[in-house]
């Protein structure tokens, strides 16, 4: 059986890369009006749309080629969820 720990997948580490690149003028300026840390939404690589459409590819595929791998972890995100609610029934 597997850990029911989840780690961070790299497409969802890249997409909040990639978000945080878009709007990195935008957040400079809301920064520096609600005076929070200079680099709160510098992102750890900045990442062109270009790039994030292959890694979005990429999963893709893995998901097509792991069909049987993506069905279990997501049996196990649902396990997980569900474990809080019916604890509280």
């Amino acid at each position: 059986m597997m850990s029911t720990e989840f780690e961070e997948s790299k497409l969802m580490v890249e997409m909040r890369n990639y978000i945080d690149s878009y709007f990195f003028k935008e957040n400079l300026k809301f920064v520096e009006i609600y005076q929070l840390e200079s680099n709160y939404f510098t992102p750890c690589k900045f990442i062109k749309k270009s790039e994030i459409l292959e890694i979005i590819k990429l999963e893709e595929q893995y998901r097509i080629n792991n069909a049987l791998d993506v069905v279990e972890k997501y049996q196990q995100l649902s396990a997980t969820l569900a474990k809080p609610c019916i604890e509280s029934l």
